[in-house]
């Protein structure tokens, strides 16, 4: 389930990238993420709801970012990352005009958020009794 963020990361300015498809995931992740995290009994269980829920988390984040953006730039965030439909092949952002300081930062926050939440997704259900023990 990480890849579905990375690809919605990487893949936004895409066609098929729509807030249409972005609120069908939304709802649809987080309905099943939430029921089966309820009704789950095993931590095996739990990680794999945990990672349907990452899903919108990251939606989320991702729209107030490119709100945030569209508000003091008066465009869509431009990632900086290598790879991304925004660089041309060579990793020089920094010698582009199109880049801001908040581009960077929100692109590295928006990589972070990413990783950081597979990896509390790792830390709490990997461990057999952390979970349990955290709740009780």
């Amino acid at each position: 389930m990480i890849g579905i963020p990375f690809l919605l990361l990487f893949g936004r300015k895409r066609k098929w990238n729509t807030q249409h498809l972005k609120k069908i995931i939304v709802i649809g992740f987080t309905t099943i993420g939430l029921i089966g995290f309820a009704f789950s009994s095993t931590n095996e269980f739990r990680l794999l709801f945990y990672s349907f829920i990452v899903v919108p988390i990251f939606i989320s984040v991702d729209n107030l970012f490119k709100s945030l953006s569209i508000k003091k730039h008066n465009r869509n965030l431009n990632l900086w990352l290598n790879y991304s439909d925004d660089i041309d092949g060579v990793f020089a952002p920094m010698r582009s005009q199109k880049f801001k300081t908040t581009d960077i930062v929100f692109s590295i926050m928006l990589l972070m958020i990413i990783v950081g939440l597979a990896i509390l997704g790792a830390i709490l259900f990997g461990k057999e009794n952390l979970y349990d023990e955290l709740i009780t």
